[in-house]
């Protein structure tokens, strides 16, 4: 029954087309979804606009804690984790746990309490921990996002973006132990005092077989806010929506990954094998291949009109093979969306022979067509003599 309600979905949304968010009325303030082996963006509202995250901020505190920190070490629970407000475990003071325990309590249960022992065990302090975080986030191209805290409460200077999520959240997919984590259901949380049964807050576990994470969150001043991740076959996409008014947050999640497994195909545009010819000029052609293979998201509506355009660059001798010669741009329906470096497939010492003959028969043209100009220039000249001297 489900595949059946799927695919009249489909028809419906194909038939409306690409980005139109009237076709399946998306509630959020911003929503995005992102192919995870190529990084483009599928469809968006507002994707780059600034708004707060909520508890979807633990995806780069866990990151952190994964690159950083030994799972097995233990932890001490502080005063200052204790005393965190909002979702929590409890955890008290001088309890004992191990950093893996905590991260599952962060990603599963969504503990503001795991957060921050989690920060001050990474670096001694949540202030320190923030720095790390923001770091992290520009490096992985989260360029509009700024970060105050491990867990994502409330601050006008704590912010992020539906893309920069998706982005940190790719990043954080390629971890195989944050891929366990978020994809399950049940743990039980150890401390040196007692045992807690946690369940995993993620629904789609439960609702939408193809889910393989990742975090839920919610605030006042946010909204409902979830980046959800699926997978079919070999493509993975990942959901994100910021400032959802209800909770069917988890049906447009569905609606979106739906859309994006199966109205579009991942399809190689530009393989590494392939040779292009790059005009140099004066009849000299140097052939070239692409740097790397190019994939990219194609829409299943209609059969798209691909180009591979040529791009030469301008040239200095000698060129050693594998060097840069030009570029090769992928245009889909007049659109770009690609674009890849080509490299000489071999060395090339220096300019063609057809290159040296060209300027020596460019030099032999001028250099006739100057004693042409003045031959007619000297015959006009004594014409004009004769001419006067008649008149006279």
């Amino acid at each position: 029954m489900r595949k059946i309600t799927i695919m009249i979905m489909l028809l419906l949304l194909l038939g409306f087309g690409v980005g139109r968010a009237e076709a399946y009325a998306i509630k959020g303030e911003a929503y995005l979804l992102f192919e995870c082996a190529t990084g483009e963006i599928l469809m968006q509202k507002n994707g780059s606009s600034r708004l707060f995250p909520a508890s979807t901020t633990k995806i780069l505190t866990a990151v952190l804690a994964l690159e950083k920190g030994d799972l097995q070490e233990e932890v001490v629970i502080s005063r200052q984790a204790m005393g965190v407000i909002g979702s929590k475990l409890d955890l008290r003071i001088t309890e004992k746990t191990s950093l893996e325990d905590l991260l599952y309590a962060l990603l599963l249960y969504s503990a503001n309490d795991a957060a921050v022992a989690i920060a001050e065990h990474i670096s001694g302090s949540v202030d320190s921990f923030v720095l790390l975080m923001n770091d992290k986030a520009k490096a992985l191209g989260a360029e509009r996002s700024h970060f105050t805290n491990p867990h994502g409460l409330t601050s006008n200077t704590h912010y992020t973006t539906a893309e920069d999520l998706a982005r940190i959240t790719a990043y954080a997919m390629k971890n195989e132990k944050f891929r366990e984590i978020v994809e399950t259901k049940e743990f039980l949380f150890s401390t040196s005092e007692r045992r807690i049964k946690i369940e995993n807050r993620n629904r789609l576990l439960w609702s939408f077989a193809e889910t393989t994470g990742v975090k839920t969150g919610y605030t006042t001043a946010a909204r409902y806010t979830l980046v959800a991740s699926a997978k079919n076959g070999e493509r993975e996409l990942i959901a994100v929506i910021l400032g959802s008014d209800d909770e069917r947050i988890w049906e447009d999640a569905e609606k979106l990954l739906d859309y994006g497994l199966y109205g579009f195909k991942l399809e190689e545009v530009i393989s590494d094998s392939e040779s292009f010819k790059i005009n140099a000029g004066w009849g000299q052609n140097i052939v070239a291949h692409p740097e790397k293979d190019v994939q990219i998201s194609l829409s299943l509506r209609a059969e798209p009109r691909i180009e591979k355009i040529v791009l030469p660059k301008r040239l200095k001798y000698p060129l050693a093979e594998g060097q840069v010669v030009g570029e090769l741009l992928v245009r889909v329906d007049e659109t770009e969306r690609a674009r890849v470096k080509l490299l000489a497939n071999e060395a090339v010492e220096k300019e063609s022979q057809n290159y040296i003959l060209a300027v020596i028969l460019i030099f032999i043209f001028l250099e006739l067509k100057r004693r042409k100009g003045s031959n007619l220039l000297y015959s006009e000249n004594k014409q004009g003599i004769w001419r006067n001297i008649d008149e006279q």
